[in-house]
């Protein structure tokens, strides 16, 4: 028989075991804080390159570009809040595009894409595995509207940042030698608002 004043062996390994428990869930929970920066990083509303030209005048754009460029009439309240040109192209950005931000509410309301030379007919493949829909834009001219995702997760605005959720929808269409892509920030537009937009830059 042990001692009464020797500690009780079975007792001990309790301790331990719920020591080590206690410890996995703290690693645990500090690598999911973690993971969940990685997964929501601070919203980016354009990539920044070094030979990116950022407008906030649409007037602008023109001594930078050759090609027409019909902006949207109708946005819906949506307010330009930036435009990037991408001279040299990037990962995202094929070269020459143009990207206009519009905001709303504090949050990315559309982020419109104007792509030179490319065609719907060659883009929209990327896009097979979704679900599409042709749309009606007017007489001569066809959209593909394509749902990327059917919910989205979104950062709030902050003082020093708009808010921005995942892009949910797209709408493409050719207009003037270009292609030209509205993205939907989340639920904040909706279909109609997207194909609305689209006959605004077609028909302004």
């Amino acid at each position: 028989m042990l001692p009464k004043f020797l500690p009780n062996l079975k007792d001990s390994k309790s301790n331990l075991r719920l020591g080590l428990i206690l410890f996995g869930i703290v690693i645990v929970t500090a690598g999911l804080l973690r993971f969940s920066k990685w997964m929501f990083p601070d919203p980016i509303l354009l990539p920044e390159e070094e030979s990116m030209i950022r407008l906030t005048d649409p007037n602008d754009i023109h001594d930078y570009v050759a090609w027409p460029l019909s902006l949207p009439t109708q946005t819906f309240g949506g307010e330009l809040h930036m435009i990037g040109i991408y001279p040299e192209g990037t990962a995202v950005f094929s070269k020459n595009t143009i990207a206009i931000v519009y905001v709303k509410d504090g949050f990315r309301f559309i982020e419109v894409n104007y792509q030179p030379e490319k065609k719907l007919e060659t883009e929209k493949i990327f896009y097979g595995a979704l679900p599409t829909q042709e749309i009606a834009l007017t007489d001569s001219t066809k959209g593909l509207l394509v749902n990327v995702l059917e919910k989205s997760y979104c950062k709030k605005p902050r003082e020093d940042a708009i808010g921005m959720c995942q892009i949910t929808r797209v709408l493409m269409f050719e207009n003037s030698d270009s292609l030209v892509v509205i993205s939907a920030d989340g639920k904040h537009a909706s279909d109609g608002e997207l194909i609305e937009m689209a006959r605004s830059i077609i028909n302004p």
